[in-house]
C-alpha cells in the first residue's frame, strides 16, 4: 500500500513533498512544547521522519519517470533518495543520509585576558543576557543544528552549567547535551569539544560538526546555513570577510612590506568540518610535539593538507568581542537589529 500512496503523484511532487516535509518536521521538533501530548507527538516526528524518506526512497526508483525521463545517479545510503541530479526536475538530491547530523561546539573556554573586565568577556550582560548565551542561542534554535556542546573554563563550567539547567527548565537550549572543561589554548578546548562530539555521534559517519567561539555573540541564522549548506559539498568551510584597510608587515621596529590585501581575508566562526576529517587532522596535530594552532581550519590544512577548505562570506556583525569599549558597539548592532526602522 505504501507504493498506491503515490501512484498519483509526479515525481518532482514527492521531491517537493520530502523536502518541505523535512523542513516541517525539523522546526517542529525544535518548537512544540514538552508537555502533555506535544512530548508523545515529538518523540513520534524521528520515526515519521524516516518513514516519509524512506517511502520517497522508494517511489523514486520504483514508480516510472513522467516523460519517460530517468534518475541520473543511483547510488544508495541509509535509504536516501539517490545521490546525483534528479533529471525529471532539476532538483539535486541531498547528499548525505537523513541520519546525518550537525553538532555544534561553542568554545567559551577563554578567560578574556585582554578584555581587564573583572568576568571573562564571555560572562558579560550584553542586553539582559550573557555573551555566551547569546551565542549557545543562535546555535540551540537553528533549524540545520541538531545538538550542541560548550566548552567551558572549568572555573566556569558550574556557572554555565546553571544557565543550561534554567534555560532548558524554560523550554529552551533541548539541543544543548553537554557541558564540558576547556584547555589550556585554543586547540586544546576544541580537541575537548571534538571528542565530547565523537562520543554523541557514535553510527553517525557522515557527522558535521562547527566550532564557534562564544565571543562572537551575532552570529546569523543565514551564516550558521551557510556553512551548513558547504559542508553538504565540502569537507572544511571556513568564514572570512575581505580586508578593507591597508597591511603591514613589520619588524617590530619598522615596516619591512605592505601585503596584498585582495588576497587576505578577516577569519570568522563558525567553521565548519565533517567530523571524520578534523577529528583526523587533530589526532595528527596531537602527535606533533611542535603543535600550535590559532583556528581549526589552520589545523586541517596543516595537517591534512589534501582537504580543500572552501570559503563562505562572513558579516561584519559576526565580530569578536576582544575589548571593553567594543561593547556599545555590540549593544548598537542588537538594537538595530531589533529596530530595523533605525537603521
Amino acid at each position: 500500500n505504501d507504493l498506491n500512496d503515490f501512484n498519483g503523484l509526479a515525481r518532482p511532487n514527492i521531491l517537493q513533498n520530502y523536502k518541505l516535509f523535512s523542513e516541517i518536521c525539523c522546526f517542529t521538533s525544535h518548537f512544540l512544547p514538552l508537555s502533555g501530548d506535544y512530548a508523545a507527538k515529538k518523540e513520534c516526528l524521528p520515526a515519521i521522519s524516516r518513514k516519509f524518506t524512506y517511502l520517497c526512497h522508494v517511489a523514486a526508483r520504483v514508480l516510472p519517470p513522467p516523460n519517460g525521463g530517468c534518475l541520473a545517479g543511483a547510488g544508495e545510503r541509509n535509504c536516501q533518495i539517490p545521490t546525483g541530479q534528479v533529471a525529471a526536475c532539476g532538483l539535486p538530491a541531498p547528499p548525505h543520509a537523513p541520519s546525518a547530523m550537525n553538532y555544534a561546539i561553542i568554545l567559551a573556554g577563554g578567560t578574556g585576558s585582554r578584555m581587564g573586565a573583572a568576568v571573562p568577556k564571555q560572562m558579560l550582560a550584553l542586553r539582559g543576557r550573557t555573551v555566551l548565551e547569546h551565542s549557545v542561542e543562535a546555535f540551540a534554535a537553528h533549524p540545520l543544528i541538531h545538538r550542541a556542546v560548550i566548552v567551558a573554563h572549568p572555573t566556569l563550567r558550574p556557572e554555565v552549567e546553571g544557565i543550561v539547567a534554567r534555560r532548558q527548565a524554560a523550554g529552551c537550549w533541548a539541543k544543548v547535551c553537554a557541558t564540558v572543561d576547556g584547555g589550556g589554548s585554543r586547540a586544546l578546548s576544541s580537541l575537548a569539544g571534538l571528542r565530547a562530539v565523537g562520543r554523541l555521534a557514535v553510527g553517525d559517519a557522515g557527522a558535521c560538526v562547527l566550532l564557534h567561539d562564544a565571543a562572537r555573540p551575532l552570529v546569523s541564522a543565514a551564516l550558521i546555513a551557510r556553512v551548513c549548506r558547504a559542508l553538504e559539498e565540502h569537507r572544511a568551510v571556513n568564514v572570512g570577510i575581505p580586508v578593507v584597510d591597508t597591511i603591514a608587515e613589520h619588524d617590530g621596529h619598522r615596516q619591512v612590506r605592505t601585503l596584498d590585501r585582495s588576497r587576505l581575508l578577516r577569519i570568522q566562526t563558525p567553521q565548519g568540518f565533517r567530523l571524520d576529517t578534523v577529528a583526523e587532522a587533530y589526532r595528527k596535530a596531537m602527535a606533533d610535539p611542535g603543535f600550535t594552532a590559532t583556528d581549526d581550519c589552520g589545523v586541517v590544512m596543516r595537517y591534512c593538507p589534501q582537504v580543500g577548505v572552501h570559503l563562505v562570506e562572513g558579516e561584519e556583525r559576526n565580530a569578536k568581542l576582544t575589548y571593553a569599549s567594543d561593547l556599545p558597539l555590540f549593544e548598537h548592532w542588537m538594537a538595530l537589529a531589533e529596530s530595523p526602522q533605525l537603521i
